[in-house]
């Protein structure tokens, strides 16, 4: 009796081993597709980083100088309407300037420092973008003589990355239906996702560097702030998907 019982167990498990062994063996009808999608988004939010540099023979003028000019920029900002958390030291530098050896110096000539250079940056992020110009134009009269980058983004990007994401699947879902019925299959399910990417850019605003106010004046006289465009952002996002298809 147990004898014959295994038997029938083991029968059994034979044949649904081979039946699952047959049904590995099918192929799935698979479908890849990749879709894409980009947002064009007016930004929100500028960046904006200025600096002062300056140059003594001692090192506590050339840092007096420096602060006295950066105090300025930063009063002046403030009366335009910038508050304090939109303004940020980026980078602070103390570089000593070298001797130059002289066309007849001997071999006991050793290089001095003959002054000091103070590299202050300040870094100015706010959402009132208009202002950008105006701000160049403060900055520069109250003592920069620097203008290193102009930076233009969005001050929440995932939500619009977010948008982008979601168009690309919609569009990947789109350009897979559109296949299986051309080809009289329909989607059944989908097998895997694969976010390639997601990404909203910055815009970079090119302005050439100044080392002193002169030239800086030229590019933005007193009585009128530079105009800067900055464009739209762009946000894309990628999706790649494989589906099943069924008849």
């Amino acid at each position: 009796m147990y004898f014959q019982c295994f038997t029938l167990i083991l029968l059994m498990s034979l044949s649904s081993q081979i039946l699952a062994d047959k049904h590995s063996k099918m192929e799935l009808a698979t479908l890849l597709v990749r879709g894409e999608a980009q947002l064009t988004v007016p930004p929100d939010q500028v960046s904006v980083v200025l600096g002062v540099t300056t140059e003594s023979t001692s090192t506590k003028k050339a840092m007096a100088d420096n602060a006295k000019n950066m105090h300025a920029i930063i009063n002046g900002l403030k009366i335009l309407g910038l508050k304090d958390g939109e303004l940020h030291t980026q980078h602070f530098r103390v570089e000593p300037i070298w001797s130059r050896r002289p066309n007849n110096a001997g071999n006991q000539w050793r290089p001095h420092i003959v002054a000091y250079r103070i590299h202050n940056n300040l870094q100015i992020t706010t959402q009132n973008i208009d202002w950008v110009g105006d701000i160049i134009e403060v900055a520069t009269t109250s003592g920069a003589n620097q203008v290193n980058s102009i930076r233009f983004s969005l001050s929440n990007p995932r939500e619009y990355r977010e948008r982008a994401i979601i168009l690309a699947m919609q569009n990947a879902k789109a350009d897979a239906t559109t296949l299986a019925e051309a080809s009289g299959n329909r989607i059944r399910r989908t097998l895997s996702l694969q976010l390639d990417n997601a990404a909203a850019a910055i815009v970079h605003a090119d302005v050439a560097q100044a080392k002193h106010r002169s030239r800086l004046e030229s590019f933005a006289p007193a009585d009128m702030a530079p105009p800067i465009n900055p464009g739209d952002i762009t946000v894309s996002a990628s999706v790649s998907v494989t589906y099943e298809l069924s008849e």
